[in-house]
């Protein structure tokens, strides 16, 4: 990008096409985790402690997941800048699946054995039996986060981060949100409505991320 004390602008406005969406999908997903957890303190002590104990259990699943995204994305990344489209396809398919089957045993665990679990974490029994139910729902919707992270993954190494920034938008502010706060606030069915809203997210993310994949629309943006 550097020529002396030169800035080649063709190079930066490429750089900027790539980054900035990806910019933008981080901000999306602060933002929209800010509101979320501002929706669960309306929710009550108890339950706001329940939402906090299970955003962190949750991660456990979440993190190998997102360590398979950001392999997926070096690994489609170098199979298009080698011109193997055929290889990025089968990463981008085999790192979803691995990923699945991973979170599929966390979920198994979090839908078997939530009471001990929540143990490890917290010792009041009110947020315990407050959480039980919704750690059930977030293991039967939390396989959804292999493919969440890997597909999503595949596209920002193809450099298609706009597809991604518009699927967190609107996965978070118009699929997450709206049913957090209408099932979990307005009907009142509390924490466990407000992850009814985050379990939509999960699934309607993954089947997006992986249909925008498997439209092979990324194999053509130009870097």
């Amino acid at each position: 990008m550097w020529r002396g004390r030169h800035i080649e602008w063709a190079t930066l406005r490429r750089v900027l096409r790539v980054g900035l969406p990806a910019a933008a999908e981080q901000v999306v997903f602060v933002a929209g985790f800010l509101m979320f957890s501002v929706i669960g303190l309306q929710l009550g002590t108890v339950s706001y402690a329940a939402q906090n104990v299970i955003g962190t259990i949750s991660s456990i699943a979440y993190f190998p997941a997102f360590g398979l995204g950001v392999a997926t994305s070096a690994l489609v990344g170098q199979s298009l800048g080698a011109r193997r489209p055929d290889l990025a396809w089968r990463f981008g398919h085999q790192a979803a699946l691995a990923g699945l089957l991973l979170s599929a045993v966390f979920g198994g665990l979090f839908v078997a054995i939530p009471g001990p679990l929540l143990g490890l974490f917290v010792a009041d029994p009110a947020v315990v039996d407050a959480s039980i139910p919704t750690l059930r729902l977030l293991g039967a919707v939390v396989p959804a986060m292999g493919p969440l992270n890997t597909y999503p993954g595949a596209l920002r190494g193809a450099g298609d981060t706009r597809a991604t920034f518009v699927i967190a938008l609107v996965s978070l502010w118009l699929v997450r949100l709206p049913i957090a706060w209408g099932v979990g606030l307005q009907l009142q069915v509390g924490l466990f409505g407000l992850w009814i809203g985050g379990g939509t997210d999960f699934c309607f993310r993954a089947l997006v991320s992986y249909l925008r994949f498997a439209s092979g629309k990324w194999q053509h943006i130009q870097v």
